[in-house]
């Protein structure tokens, strides 16, 4: 079966690249042994989702697996202009 796309049609970005149309700053970052919190602001014009990804790792990578890997993860919705504080739970597997 022939591809649906052509090279001049192809997407500039695939389907949940994370675009947004706000913007998102991070500040306050606390790590411990056990989490990683870090307070989220929307600093767009209009509401938005971000996702706070924490990602853990060795170096050197042990073998051939990936460097890093994602620990954890939190999707936390803001209006303009609103800041939260995201905590994401460590467990000893995700390091």
């Amino acid at each position: 079966m022939p591809s649906v796309y052509s090279e001049s049609l192809r997407p500039q970005y695939a389907f949940g690249h994370g675009l947004s149309y706000t913007t998102f700053d991070y500040s306050n970052l606390r790590v411990t042994p056990t989490s990683v919190t870090v307070t989220v602001r929307n600093s767009g014009t209009v509401a938005g989702s971000e996702v706070v990804q924490v990602y853990a790792g060795t170096l050197p990578a042990p073998g051939p697996t990936a460097p890093k890997t994602l620990a954890g993860f939190a999707r936390v919705p803001l209006q303009p202009g609103q800041s939260q504080d995201v905590s994401i739970a460590l467990s000893p597997e995700s390091l």
